[in-house]
């Protein structure tokens, strides 16, 4: 209720908590939020998340939304706060607007190539030389392989990451299917219905 929810951003900081969750979701990081999850707090402020541990993420197309609310492998505490704050309305809606946005934007696939490919231009000659070194693997089937299959997840994130959220928004019955050529979405809020809409292409 508002009561509650006032109470709950008076001691957590609500807009680091809906970007750590998207980010999390975004990445589909299987080995959370029953473990890794972190948070900090400086003095007596507002607790904050931050990432910890991603190497179980950018190689799973599942949506995650659904799996990780209801995964009875995940502890009730470890999804208690994020359930309990989607049951108030104002918060939803700030994680549904959030969420877009940043599909729009941060996560969009041009700019996460950018990232990605920046990144590989700084670990690439570290990643050779200890092919090189150890000779235990191959660099460009192994190691390129695993490159192409975070590309091709990064590609297409953004069209199961959105339909995801969909599905959160109508949950009765409202299923989706992802075609891997419809790379392309569309976000746009309404604050008057306070819906979300995806357009796919």
């Amino acid at each position: 209720d508002y009561e509650q929810h006032t109470k709950a951003c008076s001691i957590i900081d609500v807009d680091c908590f809906i970007d750590y969750y998207c980010f999390q979701l975004f990445v589909a990081n299987s080995d959370w939020p029953n473990n890794n999850m972190r948070c900090w707090q400086v003095d007596n402020g507002k607790w904050r998340w931050i990432f910890y541990d991603g190497d179980n993420c950018l190689d799973n197309y599942r949506p995650m939304l659904s799996s990780t609310l209801y995964n009875k492998e995940n502890k009730d505490i470890s999804t208690f706060l994020f359930t309990k704050l989607l049951q108030n309305e104002h918060f939803r809606d700030s994680f549904y607007k959030r969420f877009g946005t940043l599909l729009t934007h941060e996560f969009y696939f041009k700019e996460t190539k950018k990232h990605f490919n920046a990144s590989m231009e700084d670990v690439n000659k570290v990643i050779q030389d200890h092919f090189h070194r150890f000779g235990t693997l191959n660099y460009d089937i192994d190691f390129g392989f695993e490159l192409r299959f975070i590309e091709e997840f990064l590609s297409i994130r953004m069209v199961s990451a959105a339909a995801m959220i969909y599905q959160l928004y109508y949950y009765n019955g409202w299923e989706y299917h992802l075609s891997e050529n419809r790379k392309h979405v569309k976000f746009s809020y309404d604050p008057a219905s306070r819906k979300p809409t995806f357009l796919f292409r």
